[in-house]
Order: structure tokens, then C-alpha cells, then sequence
């Protein structure tokens, strides 16, 4: 028997759970409206049996770049050395797909990669693979798209589903641009599309 219908919503994962959209985004209304999505979808699923799976990803290898252009200020780029935990674009579309057409799991799970990095030196390493000659620095009040980040805010918890894909191989691909529709990214990429043609 074909399972029920599954509505997925799919937000960024951060393990500091709801508090999330009171701090670390605070300046950004789209993630507290992301919050107030999955709070209907709970809420209206217990009156009306409509079953369901949210989705929380972790930041995406294709997103790096924007990370970057959001925290340079000049020349240098200033990123906390706080966890970060990425993954795949491809990985993340694979993960929805699965679960969408599985058992609806009526709560939440969480997707990330398969490692954990330093922010800020994987800003280094991204960087220095497009040889963009912006300087990385260390600190720990650089803010993260208007939020602050603590040692953890950006894993996802212990029993996350990982993708595969790990970043030196990602980053080692012919082309990193992200896949044509795939989750509709293409509006994060910045300058990335750009700086990968130019160091070919």
C-alpha cells in the first residue's frame, strides 16, 4: 500500500532548536517565518491527521561563497571559527526525495554532511581553491547573516541523517555550480559562478 501523502517542508538545521529564529536570525524575517510554517503544519496536523515531515538541513557546499561575500569587509573576510557542518546540494535533494515518498514521519529530522570544519578556515579553503586572494580572520563576534554564533549553533544534532559527499571531493569537481532546479538555489550563488570560470 502506497504511503499517505507527505507535506516536507525543509528550513536550515541549527541545534539550538527554536531559538534559533529568536537569535541567530533576528534579523531576518524569512526564518522566523519558516519557524511559523512548521509550528501551522504540527499544530493542524493533530485535529486533521494530515501527515507530514520537516526537513532541516544544514548549509549547503554551493552557499559557501555567499558566506563569504556576506562577512568581507574590504579585502578580508571575518568569519568565527565556530562549527559548521555542510553538505551537498545533490545530497540534500536525494534526502527530500527519499523521505518524501516514505512514511510520513509526523516531526522533525535533521540532514547534514558527513564532516564537521572551522568556519572560518573553511572559508580559507574555498577561497584559496578559487585563488581569491581575500584574507580570512578569525573572530568571534563576526556575526553570521546578522546573528552571532556559539560553538555549535550550526550542526545539526547527534542522530542527523549524513550525506556522502564530503567537501574535498565536491570542491574538486569540474564544476561546482549548483545543479539546474535543484532546490531552487541559484539565488544564493553571488559572484561563485563567476570567480569558478575565472580560475579555471
Amino acid at each position: 500500500m502506497s504511503p499517505p501523502s507527505n507535506r516536507v517542508p525543509l528550513r536550515p538545521a541549527d541545534n539550538t532548536a527554536d531559538r534559533s529564529y529568536a537569535h541567530l536570525h533576528e534579523s531576518r524575517d524569512s526564518f522566523r517565518a519558516k519557524l511559523a510554517q512548521e509550528k501551522l503544519i504540527e499544530s493542524s496536523s493533530i485535529p486533521y491527521s494530515i501527515p507530514y515531515s520537516i526537513i532541516r538541513a544544514t548549509q549547503f557546499f554551493e552557499f559557501i561563497g555567499r558566506i563569504a561575500e556576506e562577512a568581507t569587509e574590504g579585502n578580508t573576510v571575518r568569519a568565527a571559527s565556530a562549527l559548521i557542518q555542510p553538505m551537498a546540494a545533490d545530497d540534500v535533494a536525494n534526502a527530500v526525495a527519499k523521505i518524501a515518498v516514505s512514511t510520513p514521519l509526523n516531526g522533525t529530522i535533521e540532514i547534514g554532511g558527513p564532516d564537521q570544519f572551522r568556519l572560518d578556515e573553511l572559508l580559507r579553503w574555498d577561497l584559496a581553491a578559487l585563488n581569491d586572494p581575500r584574507e580570512v580572520i578569525s573572530d568571534p563576534h563576526a556575526r553570521f547573516f546578522g546573528g552571532r554564533l556559539s560553538e555549535r549553533t550550526r550542526v545539526p544534532f547527534n542522530d542527523a541523517r549524513l550525506g556522502e559527499t564530503r567537501f574535498e571531493s565536491w570542491l574538486s569537481q569540474s564544476t561546482r555550480q549548483i545543479p539546474h532546479g535543484s532546490l531552487q538555489l541559484a539565488a544564493g550563488m553571488g559572484r561563485r559562478a563567476q570567480q569558478l570560470q575565472e580560475s579555471k
